[in-house]
């Protein structure tokens, strides 16, 4: 009695050594960060990006079924129904296949346990982590449901190639969301983690092999399917069918094991285990990528993102939060402006030119619909990731309708007379396209003929460049001001000078696709709009997307009056230009 009394005491002293000695069961561990999602109009993907983690979360209800089966049966086969942390039968099943070495055995760890070894312990194969795993996996299943440790393994677990989570692996392996993955399809990714970078779908063991004189042996045939020593088999992820004389030979892969354990447990019926073992000889993967849709828009917005979510919370919190970015792009448009740079190539190539970029806004509601910031983005050899829509630039004779507009509040109309007539300023002489005049004209016909001079007068008539910049700043063109404001902390003397008026200056395509949005809009101004709404996992908004109150930042007489001449195709020149610029 005396020994016993003892023995209990060293166990219990033990214990209790262990137990201090375990890491502590840290429950914000389990806010596993995820991938931040950009999504389009239509809530299809774009892109995703995170600080090192790929992983888009799924809640219970989110992740199939069959998902949860395939894994059940390979991982811990009375996950649902043990009612203890330490699963005893395991192991020593384990011990067993120690042994024997047979594929369609389990190893001995629980779920929770290999759950609790991913969050808070080392792979390291020791005597004193192993109690440490079962300390802590014992306190887990006191302070969660089934459900929740299982969502949080099929969430947490690496599935190889940096990625984490049955989600991000179904998207980036077979290019589909797990919840159109095939029971075969499941079978295959829930048999990665066992051996992340050995499973790779990208890698060598893709296939199961055997040696040359194996090979040859099948061929003669001298082993069927019934001879087949299975430890000749070197197991890849997928089966492969070898012929024989004797008939096909298949070697068995590591999604094999998942089918037969699945069909063992009648997590699955016959129909569905022949079916699934067949396609598993025809399964291909999508190739290896870091898919990306309207890549110049999509790094913008991530770009915004990362400083937006950054005011507010460390980059680590709202990782956690599992955010997606419900953005404006409608794929529709965004199809069709791609098509239209790609018809352009030839032309581009012509003029010698190499970069290109299309904006397309809502002038309503100023809702970016479509966003193509040069040519090809993956053309590095072209300069193709520059963003030209956000790089500044001249915009030439574009820029000539915010002169007019000017000009429309300041009493001039459509049929005011201006001279398209020699004109030197101080030592300079501007000039014309075509280095003609064209005498008196309105100012009508001025700017539907985009005449130098007319323009170059009426700037110069209605106070220069001061006029033009205060009129520019009411509309969101700051560029041209934050430039000057620059220059004349070293330079006192700088100006833009009378070329402004046939657009010298450099403006973001960006600033210019709202000026004229906000002269079709009656002269309201409103900022450009990339959101639509951010959300947590849950659905739940986090950022307010509240569109700024318009403003009438120009007279809407004004505005119409400039929108009624560039709608005037009678008023342009017969020929080339009329057929280009009329829709």
């Amino acid at each position: 009695m005396a020994l016993i009394t003892a023995l209990t005491a060293v166990a219990y002293a033990l214990y209790i050594a262990f137990l201090q000695a375990a890491p502590v069961l840290d429950l914000s561990r389990l806010a596993f960060k995820q991938n931040i999602q950009i999504l389009d109009r239509q809530d299809q993907p774009l892109y995703q990006f995170s600080s090192g983690e790929n992983r888009i979360f799924l809640h219970g209800d989110d992740v199939p079924d069959i998902v949860k089966y395939a894994l059940i049966a390979i991982e811990d086969e009375r996950f649902l129904e043990r009612s203890t942390c330490i699963d005893i039968r395991a192991v020593i099943r384990a011990l067993r296949a120690n042994t024997l070495d047979d594929d369609n055995v389990q190893g001995a760890s629980t779920l929770t346990q290999q759950l609790t070894r991913t969050l808070y312990l080392t792979n390291e194969k020791t005597f004193t982590r192993k109690i440490h795993e079962i300390l802590l996996s014992c306190r887990l299943e006191t302070k969660l449901t089934k459900d929740q440790i299982l969502t949080l393994y099929i969430n947490g677990v690496g599935f190889g190639n940096g990625l984490n989570g049955i989600e991000a692996a179904a998207q980036t392996y077979f290019g589909v969301p797990a919840s159109k993955l095939t029971i075969a399809q499941a079978a295959v990714l829930v048999s990665i983690p066992q051996r992340p970078s050995y499973f790779s779908p990208y890698g060598p063991h893709v296939h199961s092999t055997v040696s040359t004189e194996t090979l040859r042996a099948i061929r003669r045939g001298e082993i069927t399917n019934t001879t087949l020593d299975l430890s000749t088999v070197t197991t890849g992820l997928l089966p492969k069918n070898q012929q024989g004389k004797s008939g096909i030979v298949r070697l068995p892969g590591k999604s094999d094991a998942v089918l037969r354990a699945m069909r063992r447990l009648n997590f699955i019926s016959s129909g569905e285990f022949k079916k699934a073992s067949a396609e598993l000889l025809t399964l291909t993967f999508t190739p290896f990528a870091h898919p990306i849709t309207a890549p110049h828009f999509s790094l913008w917005i991530r770009s915004e993102m990362e400083s937006l979510l950054g005011t507010f919370a460390t980059p680590s919190a709202w990782e956690a939060a599992g955010i997606t970015v419900h953005t404006t792009l409608s794929p529709y448009i965004q199809n069709l402006a791609e098509n239209v740079i790609r018809s352009a190539q030839s032309d581009l190539i012509k003029a010698g030119a190499k970069n290109v970029a299309l904006v397309a806004v809502d002038r309503r509601s100023r809702q970016v619909v479509a966003y193509i910031g040069n040519n090809d983005f993956f053309a590095t050899e072209q300069e193709g990731q520059i963003d030209m829509a956000q790089v500044p630039r001249q915009p030439g004779s574009s820029f000539k309708p915010l002169v007019y507009a000017a000009s429309f509040e300041r009493g001039f109309t459509p049929d005011t007379i201006v001279l398209d007539e020699p004109l030197q300023i101080g030592t300079d002489i501007p000039k014309n396209y075509e280095g003609g005049f064209r005498g008196p004209i309105t100012v009508r016909e001025a700017l539907a003929r985009s005449r130098n001079i007319p323009a170059i007068r009426t700037f110069l008539d209605i106070g220069g460049e001061e006029t033009i910049l205060e009129i520019a700043s009411r509309l969101g063109m700051m560029t041209p001001v934050t430039y000057k404001e620059r220059q004349l902390l070293t330079n006192p003397n700088f100006t833009y000078g009378w070329p402004m008026a046939i657009g010298s200056i450099e403006v973001p395509l960006l600033e210019m696709i709202n000026m004229y949005a906000t002269i079709a809009d009656h002269g309201v101004y409103r900022p450009l709009r990339v959101l639509c709404s951010v959300t947590d996992r849950q659905g739940k908004r986090i950022l307010p997307i509240t569109p700024r109150k318009p403003v009438q930042a120009l007279l809407r007489d004004a505005a119409d009056a400039v929108d009624s001449i560039l709608r005037d195709s009678g008023s342009r020149p017969e020929g080339f230009w009329r057929d280009m610029l009329t829709i």
